[in-house]
């Protein structure tokens, strides 16, 4: 045990190393704009830094071997070790180029170069990584997984997607990995926008406010979403109070975006004039696809929104197998499906070669790639006539596609409704008006290029920049400069007399000789 205390140490003062040092040299760099280039300094001491990422990276894995007593063989060991420091390395990698990138878009070309190829590189290197890590620890992992903290009278506790609501775990501070994940999606999402804005506008934080009035709303709109679909199958109509229960869940994603997309529009229309509604949707309303991404491995904490039961051989071999061990459990025996063959679960587990289909890893996959072919490949694609707003509308029918598929492979306890069709009747609607606002905004081109009008629609200009306010200066100050000043003005019109004077010897001694 002080071994593994000692390699904790280790891990923890090389990771605390690297990220200061990253920090200090990366904000130093962004705020020094007369450089534009990483000078030899800079880059030593980034090499440092990164050094300290792959050591900690590492003894990660020894600590964790060391405290937890997993039984490691010498292969495994090595082989998480092996993950860890390339995650820790990419990931630091991506962290750095994500913000030099971003936001020293005034680089030379040639950096602006390398920090794409480490930027995009380093993405998939992480996500391997990540992948041969936990799949090196799978087995002495503990399942279900923790889905999060909670502080209460019994003191600090772990809690998963079983055991979350029990009477050691009730009441008291919660901090769920739920709610911790949506909240990194939204930022996610922001900063990609963010970018995407500054491209066209030339400044950060045009969406920051946007962000503050689109997130909570979205929440709202999710909750309302769900409790009008499960009006009467959850009973609001019975206890209304429940409505305001949102802790105990019931979030629906479609409820989310078209709240979030409503206000968050509405707030562009009337707070930023000099931006087209149409553009900014473009930008923003794709980004919403990795939010959504990101946010469904929430559920998979919690263990649930999943689908049926499935046979691990028949084409769900490629499943990690530390998600495979999670997607086994249920969260209550409410969630073990009707008609479910009982040699085919032990209590709330299900028995090794079957597990409920992970429709969340499904569908984060499929909003990936749709916002990449959103994003990339159709503006890549269709460059000539692509009318403004229509990849938000885009957004709209993939998203709505991916839910029409994904809805009859769910855990049928987890349909929403009477009739188990209230998302899949949602989506439908999503693609339709999809392909409506998709057909307006393409008449709407055409109509202004018939018309010689502007393509984009702005109502009014930008502000300019706050000017850097300058610090007043006491009386004391201003004397002291002032003194420094007369000074200055005195010793060197002494310099100039006595060069003067030099000058003028040295021509008598010429006409002498």
């Amino acid at each position: 045990m002080p071994m593994g205390y000692l390699f904790l140490v280790i891990f923890l003062a090389a990771l605390i190393a690297g990220v200061v040092l990253w920090i200090l040299e990366l904000r130093k760099y962004g705020k020094d704009k007369k450089r534009n280039v990483i000078d030899k300094q800079m880059a030593l001491r980034l090499l440092i830094g990164w050094i300290c990422f792959g050591v900690a990276g590492i003894f990660m894995p020894i600590a964790t071997a060391y405290l937890s007593n997993w039984a490691f063989t010498a292969g495994k060991l090595a082989m998480a070790c092996f993950a860890s420091f390339f995650f820790f390395v990419a990931f630091s990698c991506l962290w750095g180029c994500f913000y030099l990138r971003f936001y020293r878009a005034d680089t030379t070309k040639k950096q602006l170069r390398l920090l794409k190829i480490g930027l995009y590189a380093s993405i998939p290197i992480a996500i391997l990584a990540a992948l041969l890590y936990l799949e090196g620890v799978a087995e002495y992992l503990q399942y279900p997984l923790e889905a999060g903290i909670v502080i209460n009278g019994n003191g600090l506790h772990f809690f998963n997607g079983q055991n979350r609501f029990d009477a050691v775990h009730s009441g008291g501070l919660h901090i769920a990995w739920y709610g911790v994940i949506i909240v990194g999606a939204a930022i996610i999402a922001y900063f990609i926008s963010d970018h995407r804005m500054y491209k066209k506008y030339g400044r950060h934080g045009i969406l920051e406010s946007t962000l503050l009035v689109a997130f909570p709303a979205g929440i709202i709109g999710a909750r309302v979403w769900y409790v009008v679909g499960n009006w009467e199958r959850d009973g609001f109509n019975q206890n209304f109070g429940n409505v305001f229960n949102i802790m105990n869940g019931g979030l629906t994603i479609l409820g989310g975006a078209v709240g979030g997309i409503i206000v968050g529009a509405l707030w562009v229309i009337f707070r930023r004039k000099y931006v087209d509604i149409r553009i900014a949707a473009d930008f923003v309303v794709p980004t919403i696809l990795v939010a959504q991404a990101i946010g469904r491995w929430g559920n998979f904490f919690n263990l649930e929104v999943y689908g049926g039961v499935v046979n691990v051989s028949q084409g769900w071999s490629w499943v990690p197998t530390w998600i495979q061990n999670q997607m086994r459990m249920f969260a209550s025996s409410y969630d073990i499906p009707s008609g479910l063959d009982p040699s085919l679960y032990n209590g709330l587990q299900l028995v090794p070669g079957y597990m409920n289909a992970p429709l969340f890893l499904v569908e984060s996959l499929l909003n990936l790639a749709g916002f990449a072919i959103i994003s990339y490949l159709i503006p890549l694609i269709w460059r000539k006539h692509r009318a403004p707003g229509v990849d938000a509308s885009f957004y709209l029918v993939w998203y709505g596609t991916v839910r029409m598929i994904m809805e009859p492979l769910r855990n049928p306890n987890y349909n929403m409704g009477n009739n188990n069709m209230w998302s899949f009747v949602n989506a439908g609607i999503y693609i339709g008006v999809g392909i409506l606002f998709l057909i307006g905004f393409e008449i709407f081109y055409f109509y202004r290029l018939k018309k010689g009008l502007p393509v984009e629609i702005i109502r009014g200009k930008m502000p300019k920049k706050a000017k850097a306010k300058t610090e007043k200066k006491s009386a004391m100050q201003i004397v002291a400069e002032a003194q420094m000043k007369e000074q200055k003005e005195t010793k060197e019109q002494q310099e100039e007399k006595t060069q003067e004077q030099n000058e003028g010897e040295k021509e008598n001694g010429n006409q002498d000789s």
